[in-house]
């Protein structure tokens, strides 16, 4: 500010230019600058705005302190929105995209779920958990979250409707593929060829081989130790006459198969 009042009083235009560029550089709001060209005293506190709404992340100086070229005075974090940065589990993250919907809760607010939508899946691999990074978008107007909260997240899985799931003990996999023992009624069941997807948790999805409406048995169906035995067991049960066989009732489940997408 001296100089520019010393380049005014000589009256000196390309100093002046040039003093007036550094405050603008500065950040001096053209208001004051306007004053000082006016013939105003160098104002003794200088007020600069944060360019946008957030909460002081780091601050590097204090009240009589210097502050030097290319040094971050102030390190201002945006609260709103939030970036919540969710681990999915390699299998998984074939169905999570840009866009997808998911619900976030927090221990701080239990019983309360909040939307939130996915930025992007970021290209990398954690080697010891096998998980991809998904970054989301997390609405905060009211500030009730805070940066470093931990958070469990619930996502909506891309291009599903009502997916079809069954408990994974419930699949019978052999090298012809996958199988699932349908309950008939009566004490008696057969096999149905399956065709399984993605794997959530204790269940699998079943694309193919199943509506909705069976009873699939979930254990007791088969102890076997070794492929070969199961493709030994379920060959007689493709027999002609021998797709459907009696047997002592095991455990059906009556709701397998009406569970929904991740």
């Amino acid at each position: 500010q001296r100089e520019f009042v010393a380049a005014r009083a000589a009256g000196d235009a390309v100093l002046l230019t040039a003093a007036r560029e550094r405050l603008l550089a500065l950040g001096l709001a053209g208001s004051v600058i306007e004053r000082l060209a006016a013939g105003a005293e160098p104002v003794r506190q200088v007020v600069y705005r944060a360019p946008r709404d957030g909460v002081v992340a780091a601050l590097a100086v204090r009240a009589g302190g210097m502050v030097e070229p290319g040094v971050a005075a102030v390190v201002i974090a945006a609260d709103d929105p939030l970036w919540v940065v969710a681990a999915i589990p390699e299998r998984q993250a074939v169905l999570v995209g840009p866009g997808t919907m998911a619900g976030v809760r927090v221990a701080a607010l239990p019983g309360e779920e909040f939307e939130a939508r996915v930025l992007e899946l970021l290209p990398e691999l954690d080697p010891a958990t096998r998980t991809v990074p998904a970054r989301l978008r997390l609405a905060n107007p009211t500030g009730q979250f805070a940066a470093g909260m931990l958070a469990e997240v619930t996502f909506a899985a891309v291009g599903e409707g009502h997916a079809l799931f069954v408990p994974q003990e419930a699949v019978i996999r052999t090298g012809g593929g996958a199988r699932v023992l349908v309950a008939l009624g009566g004490g008696r069941f057969a096999p149905r060829p399956v065709v399984a997807g993605h794997e959530s948790g204790d269940e699998v999805e079943i694309t193919d081989g199943l509506d909705g409406t069976e009873q699939v048995v979930v254990s007791g169906q088969f102890m076997l130790d070794s492929e070969s035995r199961a493709r030994a067991a379920l060959g007689r049960y493709a027999e002609p006459d021998a797709a459907v066989v009696p047997a002592s009732p095991p455990a059906a489940d009556p709701h397998a198969g009406h569970g929904s997408g991740p």
